[in-house]
C-alpha cells in the first residue's frame, strides 16, 4: 500500500530497462517479479500498472517475455513454486487472459514446463542419492 504511488513509475523503468537492454537474465528476473506481483497484488493490479505504461502491454510481455522466458530456463524449487502461483492466478482470475485463448493455452503450457521437473521424480538431488 505504501508502494502504491510509486508502482506506475516502477513498472515504466522496468519496461525502459526491458526495451534498451533486453538480456536473458533481466527477463528472467522481470518474469519472477511479476510472479511475485502477481501473486500479492492479484492479476488485476499487474494488468493496470502494465497497461498504464502502454496499452497492449499485458499481451506482450505474457507473449514475448513470460512464455519464452520460463520455456527457455524453468525456475527451480521456490521459483518455480512462486511462479505456478502467478500463472495460475493469472489463469483463472485474470479477465484479459480468459478472453484470449492463445495467451491462455500458452501460459498453462508454461505451467507445465515448470512443474514437468517436479512430477517426473523431484529432480538431480534425489538422482544423486540413489546413486
Amino acid at each position: 500500500e505504501t508502494l502504491q504511488p510509486y508502482l506506475p513509475q516502477l513498472f515504466q523503468l522496468l519496461m525502459m530497462r526491458l526495451q534498451q537492454n533486453q538480456t536473458g537474465r533481466f527477463c528472467k528476473l522481470l518474469v519472477r517479479f511479476l510472479c511475485m506481483f502477481v501473486v500479492k497484488h492479484g492479476p488485476d493490479g499487474m494488468v493496470q500498472c502494465l497497461e498504464g505504461v502502454q496499452a497492449g502491454m499485458t499481451n506482450m510481455i505474457i507473449n514475448q517475455v513470460w512464455v519464452t522466458s520460463l520455456e527457455a530456463s524453468p525456475p527451480e524449487r521456490t521459483d518455480a513454486k512462486v511462479c505456478v502461483m502467478g500463472m495460475v492466478r493469472l489463469l483463472s482470475e485474470c479477465e484479459q487472459v480468459k478472453a484470449d485463448e492463445a495467451m491462455w493455452t500458452s501460459l498453462l503450457g508454461c505451467c507445465i514446463v515448470v512443474l514437468a521437473p517436479a512430477c517426473s521424480g523431484g529432480g538431480a538431488e534425489e538422482e544423486e542419492v540413489e546413486e
